[in-house]
């Protein structure tokens, strides 16, 4: 008979955001037992498809619920996303405190904690760094998404405790390849008002998306046959990718947003012949349905991404420091269509699903 275990994940969940959301589909689908009994903090409760054939319990982000759940579960999950960091707000920091008092609250109780595909930084301060490097030594174990994550577990752990590389949770989400059989082409866009979530700024995010705009419409007007589909990955009052997709939308343009239906979501993606992503996600999501894309990268996760899978120069563009002309733009779509070849890469499933084996190793 299976073991009995009563686990509490935490991450992002509950606001509207695809890749979030599709992280815990990830390990509700592919890490949990289905004899776990299961709690997700979350901001509000997500559709889970009926396939899961389990009951998930929702619980409010509250401070007393999440203490007193963390109290009474085996084992506590941080699972996926930017967990540790202290860039920005002086909230970040206090987060960090909130953490390592929940992880030690588990410790206390009797119970494991184990980080599932997160990435750590920036970490900017001495006390964003020692409240990490706390939190990292009364865990049970740590797997990281990103090469930068490792190194501050290389310097921070050192073999104090388990820890390692893993790729992105939702790479897991497909056991056999994708079947696409798209004839016209229909080219999928996201974009991130990324001027909300780094450095670069409010006129270079404006410059970058009008550029593209004026790229698109050169294309349409020379190709009429060719389709652009929009996609909000995320609509939250803070971080919205719709308001960004409505400026360079025009009449004829449909804009899809997810609403927390992961699999109609993906289904929408999958119904695309090539993509343009900005987002992390929409960029493993066109990776694992074998969709031919270029990335905009704002963040040095989507390089390290699109690098490791493969891609070549041509598969992105580094926009933190040089925003491309519309000419640049222009080129780089007509290439993506009539040499999608160049900018497709075959997800390797049985890699992706191999790499996984230390989730199950350390203490799942």
């Amino acid at each position: 008979m299976n073991e009995l275990r009563k686990v509490l994940i935490r991450g992002y969940y509950g606001f509207n955001n695809f890749g979030d959301d599709a992280l815990l589909y990830t390990i509700l689908k592919k890490v949990c037992k289905k004899t776990d009994i299961v709690t997700v903090l979350s901001k509000k409760e997500i559709p889970l498809s009926n396939t899961l054939n389990r009951e998930v319990k929702f619980v409010s982000t509250s401070k007393f619920n999440i203490i007193s759940q963390v109290i009474i579960n085996d084992i506590f999950v941080f699972g996926g996303g930017s967990q540790f960091q202290d860039f920005g707000t002086k909230n970040n920091v206090k987060e960090l405190l909130f953490k390592l008092g929940l992880i030690v609250l588990a410790k206390i109780t009797g119970s494991k904690v184990i980080h599932l595909g997160i990435s750590i930084g920036p970490l900017k301060t001495r006390i964003g760094k020692l409240l990490t490097k706390l939190s990292f030594k009364f865990s049970d174990s740590i797997g990281v998404r990103d090469e930068r994550s490792l190194n501050y577990l290389n310097t921070m752990l050192r073999d104090e405790r388990d820890y390692f590389l893993t790729p992105d949770l939702t790479l897991m989400l497909h056991d056999g390849e994708v079947q696409k059989k798209i004839k016209e082409v229909n080219i999928g866009v996201n974009v991130i008002p990324y001027d909300k979530t780094t450095k670069n700024s409010r006129e270079n995010k404006e410059l970058l998306f009008n550029n593209l705009w004026l790229a698109m419409k050169e294309i349409k007007s020379n190709q009429p046959n060719i389709t652009f589909t929009f996609f909000a990955f995320q609509e939250d009052e803070n971080v919205s990718d719709r308001l960004e997709l409505i400026k360079l939308a025009d009449e004829d343009t449909e804009i899809i947003t997810y609403t927390g239906s992961i699999e109609k979501f993906e289904n929408e993606i999958n119904n695309c012949s090539h993509f343009i992503t900005m987002r992390f996600h929409a960029a493993v999501f066109s990776y694992i349905n074998n969709i031919p894309q270029f990335n905009l990268s704002y963040h040095q996760k989507c390089i390290d991404f699109m690098e490791k899978c493969g891609y070549g120069s041509d598969g992105f563009y580094d926009i933190r420091y040089q925003v491309p002309t519309k000419k640049e733009l222009q080129n780089r779509i007509q290439k993506l269509i009539s040499n999608d070849k160049q900018y497709y890469v075959k997800s390797d499933n049985n890699d992706i699903i191999s790499s996984f084996n230390d989730i199950y190793r350390y203490h799942f």
